[in-house]
């Protein structure tokens, strides 16, 4: 292959792989939001903290999330810069992306305030 052609090649395989984190991270953030809108908040001290400990795991999983989807918005700015057709695409994942995050830790904030109340 020509060198354009292989760039082009490289810069398509990147976007790909960028669209495919990105629906893997949504699903994941999905799936995270819907436990967090659980009622149960235990039913007796021993159920609350066991609710809580299982909380604090989700939250450090969160924050662990947080750094992959940084480094996804950092792939998706280099995509953006190096002209990528899909440039709007692109652009509105991340920011949808980072939408669903801030209202993921928001819901697990509250969630760990109703834990702790209990």
């Amino acid at each position: 292959l020509s060198k354009q052609k292989e760039e082009e090649y490289q810069v398509s395989l990147r976007a790909q792989q960028y669209y495919f984190e990105v629906a893997e991270i949504e699903s994941w953030i999905s799936e995270k939001s819907q436990g967090l809108k659980s009622q149960d908040f235990g039913k007796d001290e021993s159920s609350s903290v066991k609710l809580l400990t299982r909380h604090k795991g989700l939250e450090l999983e969160i924050d662990t999330y947080s750094g992959i989807i940084q480094e996804l918005s950092n792939t998706g700015c280099q995509l953006v810069s190096s002209g990528h057709p899909d440039t709007k695409v692109i652009k509105a994942r991340d920011e949808m992306l980072s939408r669903e995050l801030r209202n993921l830790k928001k819901l697990a904030k509250e969630r760990r305030d109703r834990l702790v109340l209990t």
